[in-house]
């Protein structure tokens, strides 16, 4: 070493790298305006934790535990802040507050054929969505989604036929294993691609991962998951226009090419009339493409043949997963707990029971009775479920205790800034926040001093008395705007009363004619996190219910 390689010209770049770096610790830990959250002493200075946090598969836990120990506000990254508190719900997400998506949801936005496909759930821009959500927004009301109750009772009967099938009929002495899992999402994906579509994947009729789209999908979903932490990730390793220049990343989607084929079937099928109104079609099913298709014509500004693409595979691809998670878990808990079993079992059979006995003075079911005992007869009837207050709780509970989303839904503070409560402190225009689903719905404050437990008398008045009529109901809607398994505000899930259909309809059937049990009672199911928290490791015994349908 000579004196001349000690020389300032020598060292200068690399000092000032350093002081650069010291400052930045320095202003990150003293300064900055997020400075006195709490958080991982990591996260103050980089999003490299919360990205390690989300590969780890477990983060939907990691978050609960950090909340139960730092309080209600963590800070998860330089610039981000995870809360849960309710209170922050309606300012953060309730339309009309300015708190546009951040780039999280950048790298779920896939190609479709040679362009970006914006969706409305990808899709950052308020007056986009809103576009994209007004020639659509009729399809997913709750009238709307009743009219799918017959494909929902085709799919089940569809499950009904293999249980007896292969499972009741198996050898008594060696009882079948029943992945109860895997065929929770069969179902869920092919109701909803018979609701969207008009064709099954052909998963239920199968009984297995056709093509292997389902393990494609999850695999595509555990990447995209980190890269939402560092959405600058997405843009160098898949949208950088470097390397879609060469050529090195495929933008044919192949779900959207399916998509694509199916939709110019259907138009094929058309009448002329179903360009202009869907309600002038005489089709006997209106599904969701042809909604679409009638929107296309509608608002050709907005929904071009591309749109109808990005609109058939968003249904698809969003309302599956969350249906079978939320399945798995009411069958898994009612499994874990005999006693809410026993109650969710007495009440659908004495529902049932009631609904198809028949009317005074005949032998005969009433007219709307006789139409669910005579055509649907392995399907529990939707008109009977509004009798089964105990199944309603079960549900919202398992909602609750397993949010199918395992992430935070992240929002960008806007130009007034976000008055925090306790300190009065206002954050910065840019700042990210978000309310993530799995510490809101572990709180005490509002679930109760047991919020670890599922427990659906929880959504039921205090059976006690001490609880009058007007305070259940103050703490019926507490419960209910702190529940975010189907989002909250402005951007809540359009596909909510689709999902509720399928899941109110299924468990009521499938307990009506079986009773199922877990293989090993000892064995915790399998649980990853990704963007959704999903469930394996449900083998079950399944046993033929008969007293029932017998009456």
């Amino acid at each position: 070493m000579t004196l001349d390689s000690l020389s300032p010209s020598k060292w200068h770049p690399l000092g000032l790298s350093c002081i650069a770096l010291l400052l930045y610790i320095l202003y990150q830990y003293y300064l900055h305006p997020l400075h006195r959250y709490p958080g991982p002493l990591l996260a103050k200075f980089t999003d490299y934790w919360r990205f390690q946090d989300v590969r780890s598969r477990k983060s939907h836990l990691s978050r609960v535990a950090l909340h139960k120990k730092l309080g209600p506000v963590v800070r998860v990254g330089p610039n981000t802040l995870s809360i849960a508190d309710p209170a922050y719900i309606p300012k953060i997400y309730g339309a009309g507050q300015g708190f546009v998506k951040s780039p999280f949801y950048h790298p779920f936005q896939g190609w479709v054929g040679d362009k970006i496909g914006y969706n409305l759930f990808t899709t950052r821009d308020a007056a986009y969505h809103s576009a994209l959500k007004k020639p659509v927004a009729a399809a997913y009301s709750l009238k709307a989604a009743l009219e799918f109750e017959p494909i929902v009772d085709e799919c089940i009967e569809a499950i009904v036929r293999h249980l007896d099938e292969y499972v009741i009929k198996g050898d008594k002495k060696n009882k079948k294993a029943w992945d109860m899992a895997a065929w929770m999402q069969y179902y869920s994906f092919d109701v909803m691609a018979l609701m969207t579509w008009g064709k099954a994947f052909g998963f239920l009729e199968r009984g297995q991962d056709v093509n292997g789209m389902i393990k494609r999908l999850d695999a595509r979903l555990d990447v995209i998951s980190p890269q939402t932490q560092m959405p600058w990730l997405d843009y160098l390793l898949v949208k950088n226009p470097i390397v879609n220049l060469f050529g090195f990343r495929d933008r044919t989607n192949a779900f959207a090419t399916f998509a694509a084929k199916l939709i110019q079937e259907r138009q094929q099928e058309l009448p002329t009339s179903i360009t202009a109104s869907t309600a002038d079609s005489k089709l006997a099913r209106r599904l969701f493409i042809d909604h679409f298709l009638a929107a296309q014509h509608s608002h050709p500004a907005t929904v071009d043949a591309r749109t109808v693409v990005i609109y058939t595979t968003t249904n698809i691809m969003a309302g599956s997963d969350t249906v079978a998670i939320a399945l798995r878990t009411v069958f898994y808990m009612l499994m874990r707990h005999s006693a809410v079993y026993a109650r969710l079992q007495a009440e659908i059979d004495a529902a049932f029971v009631a609904f198809t006995k028949p009317s005074s003075g005949t032998t005969e079911p009433s007219v709307s009775n006789k139409h669910h005992t005579e055509h649907t007869p392995f399907t529990f009837p939707l008109a009977a479920t509004a009798d089964l207050p105990y199944l309603t709780a079960t549900i919202n509970e398992a909602l609750r205790i397993h949010p199918p989303v395992g992430l935070p839904l992240e929002r960008v503070v806007p130009g007034a800034g976000l008055r925090m409560h306790n300190d009065s402190h206002i954050l910065p225009p840019g700042t990210q926040v978000s309310c993530h689903a799995w510490p809101m719905h572990h709180l005490s404050s509002t679930w109760g001093a047991d919020p670890h437990l599922f427990r659906p008398e929880r959504w039921l008045r205090n059976e006690t008395g001490n609880e009058t009529t007007d305070a259940y109901k103050a703490r019926l809607r507490s419960m209910h705007d702190s529940l975010l398994s189907f989002g909250a505000g402005s951007r809540v899930c359009m596909g909510r009363h689709l999902s509720m259909l399928q899941i109110t309809k299924l468990v009521p059937s499938l307990l009506l004619r079986y009773r199922f049990a877990l293989v090993d009672p000892e064995k915790e199911w399998d649980v990853v996190c990704g963007w959704f928290v999903r469930q394996a490791g449900m083998d079950v015994f399944v046993e033929r219910r008969g007293e029932v349908l017998a009456r």
